[in-house]
């Protein structure tokens, strides 16, 4: 191509780039990290658990739209938050899996650089 094109051959890109090696670091930092925060989220579904259930008879005011309502136990609050803690465990899980990828296709993926058998082996070993 060089060889037809000339001195602005220079300007063509062939091969690994590096949005290829910045795309994917980004993307196994953001998984190590969302896995981070799964541990710590089911910590805290834990605590949430042990708090429903030694407050299981605690009588508290409900409230809802802001103001009070019937009379409830905090430990049903604390089960509510446990169920919205694991509605949002899920939504990262699903959240980790979209952005474990990785791509090494080279310049508009064309993998003229390497063999595309060889991408999903590297992608496996670093996401």
């Amino acid at each position: 191509m060089a060889e037809n094109v000339g001195e602005d051959s220079k300007y063509i890109h062939m091969g690994l780039t590096s949005s290829d090696v910045v795309d994917t670091a980004q993307c196994v930092r953001m998984k190590e990290a969302g896995e981070l925060l799964l541990k710590r989220l089911e910590r805290l579904r834990q605590v949430l658990l042990e708090k429903a259930v030694e407050h299981r008879g605690t009588l508290m005011i409900g409230r809802t739209h802001g103001i009070h309502a019937e009379p409830m136990t905090f430990g049903l609050k604390m089960l509510l938050w446990v169920a919205e803690t694991e509605r949002n465990m899920e939504r990262l899980q699903k959240a980790i899996k979209t952005v474990s990828v990785g791509a090494i296709s080279g310049a508009v993926g064309t993998y003229a650089n390497i063999e595309p058998a060889i991408e999903p082996t590297c992608a496996r070993s670093l996401v």
